[in-house]
């Protein structure tokens, strides 16, 4: 598995060299085997995910695409709670900015940071991120 390569197009490269293999004549490479290679591929990036899809109850009837489809809500769950994350530390942060700006309103008149700015900021990267999928 390539460094920036995505499982998908790790799976349609194998998948594209298994059907070449078939079309030789090799019987060697079955769904089950493709599921094993997918699964020991993807152990470089994440240890703790292949050891979960084959621990489940019912591993042994998993299609290439059962997998294949278990890693990628894997990944569109990780994008969720990064994305959450990333707002939570945005609200903090605005909030922190509103009360400082109150503050410097108050003392100086400094250049305030506006929290609507950052709601409307905060609102486009989220859909920003879920657009990109």
């Amino acid at each position: 598995m390539k460094k920036d390569e995505s499982v998908k197009k790790m799976y349609n490269r194998m998948k594209k060299i298994t059907n070449q293999i078939k079309l030789l004549g090799g019987d060697k490479w079955g769904d089950r085997e493709i599921v094993n290679k997918l699964l020991t591929v993807y152990m470089v990036r994440d240890v703790t995910l292949p050891s979960l899809i084959r621990a489940e109850r019912g591993f042994n009837h998993f299609t290439a695409e059962n997998v294949l489809g278990r890693i990628e809500a894997h990944h569109d769950q990780l994008k969720r709670v990064k994305i959450n994350q990333d707002l939570a530390e945005l609200q903090e942060q605005a909030a922190k900015n509103n009360g400082l700006a109150l503050q410097a309103k108050s003392k100086a008149k400094k250049r305030q940071t506006n929290p609507q700015k950052m709601k409307t900021l905060v609102v486009m990267m989220m859909t920003s991120l879920m657009m990109s999928k």
